[in-house]
């Protein structure tokens, strides 16, 4: 509960001011929720400063290894989702989790909208991708030379 605690602050002290004309709520709860659900695990004490791609922005043009590639990968969705008009890192939406005991095994996006059904399979992607690797015991930095 602490570490949830720890990362609204976060999220809110991050993103604390919304663009102009687009919503407060903030999808990436809806990403956050996603990846517990799925990986079992606290996605930003775990994944967040990851690599090169994890995180907030992109340091270099390579990935580490193939969980700073799934980051790539879904930064890349992002780029696609903001070029369509979307607001991906602010867009909320709805997705459903059909769990096996203890273990979400399949996710479903279900908004009509465009923009939220897109920002959802961007999401469910790279969780999904993530999902297929092991959880990392420690970050791996990003060596820019």
């Amino acid at each position: 509960m602490i570490i949830f605690g720890i990362l609204l602050t976060f999220v809110f002290c991050v993103f604390s001011a919304p663009p102009p004309n687009e919503p407060s709520s903030r999808s990436l709860l809806e990403l956050e929720e996603m990846m517990s659900e799925k990986l079992h695990t606290e996605p930003i004490t775990t994944y967040d400063g990851y690599g090169c791609f994890c995180g907030l922005g992109s340091k270099s043009n390579t990935p580490v290894d193939a969980i700073d590639r799934c980051c790539m990968e879904h930064d890349a969705c992002y780029g696609r989702s903001d070029d369509m008009g979307c607001a991906s890192k602010w867009d909320i939406y709805s997705f459903n989790c059909n769990e096996e005991p203890f273990h979400c095994e399949t996710i479903t996006c279900i908004d009509e909208d465009s923009c939220h059904k897109f920002n959802c399979e961007c999401d469910r992607t790279f969780v999904n991708c993530l999902a297929k690797l092991p959880v990392p015991k420690r970050k791996k930095p990003c060596n820019v030379s």
